[in-house]
């Protein structure tokens, strides 16, 4: 379980968020089992092994006061940095808390897996690895990423394009020849699966599972979820089609031809 404590600290989740996305503006904030949806995926993550800090990293406008206000107030850190270059966020954020390793989360995974993480930050931590994923054989929603903080730096100083300044990790993955990188994947592919909070329908799907399985556990999983589905197929036909990297994919849009 990640101590909430100054001392010792070497490796961190760091969780971006900010409350103008622009998919689904306001979407950290929205009610979710009566508390805001930003607020599970930190005590989700408070819940994961193998760290030493969790921190909110949203930015420095007042609009994000309230995000801010959600962070003092579960018990973990704060740090508030750049809007659009999120990797200088990161990279700021990791530095002024000594991260010699770095895990990130985005805001948009109120469902994700306490163990699977878990598994993803052991794997680095035991390897001799730069940067470590959950595979796209992993529902979305369940995404972890695991990196050094050198290999961030490097990133930070070298990463030009707009696309990989704002998703923080694409400067990693594309340069394989650089990094020693590694994807886990799932035994079963169950990338037609999605469980990240983009738009609202995907809150009006999330909001029907929590309501199936909070009751029986806060911290209920992907294989919970999964039973669930396998035995009502009506819900498993309101799941909204993944829609994977298309943040990514709308950035491009913005990097030289």
């Amino acid at each position: 379980m990640c101590t909430i404590s100054r001392k010792l600290i070497s490796t961190g989740i760091i969780i971006q968020a900010r409350i103008d996305s622009s998919r689904y503006p306001g979407k950290a904030l929205k009610p979710l089992m009566g508390m805001p949806a930003i607020l599970h995926v930190i005590e989700r993550c408070k819940q994961m092994k193998h760290c030493d800090v969790v921190i909110l990293a949203t930015t420095d406008r007042k609009l994000d006061d309230d995000l801010a206000e959600v962070s003092r107030g579960s018990g973990i850190e704060l740090y508030r940095g750049n809007v659009r270059d999120v990797l200088d966020r990161y990279y700021q954020c990791a530095k002024s808390y000594g991260l010699t390793n770095v895990i990130r989360v985005t805001g948009d995974c109120p469902l994700i897996d306490i163990d699977i993480s878990s598994k993803v930050i052991a794997i680095f931590l035991r390897g001799s690895y730069d940067y470590v994923r959950t595979g796209p054989t992993y529902p979305d929603g369940l995404n972890t990423e695991v990196f050094s903080f050198n290999s961030l730096m490097n990133a930070w100083i070298n990463a030009k394009l707009y696309s990989e300044r704002e998703h923080v990790t694409p400067y990693l993955w594309k340069n394989g020849d650089k990094f020693s990188t590694l994807s886990v994947e799932s035994k079963i592919d169950l990338s037609r699966f999605n469980f990240a909070l983009d738009y609202p329908e995907d809150l009006a799907f999330i909001r029907k599972l929590f309501e199936k399985l909070y009751h029986l556990n806060h911290m209920f999983g992907l294989d919970a979820i999964l039973d669930l589905l396998g035995k009502n197929k009506d819900l498993f036909d309101e799941m909204p089609k993944p829609k994977r990297y298309e943040g990514y994919y709308r950035s491009l849009k913005q990097d030289p031809p």
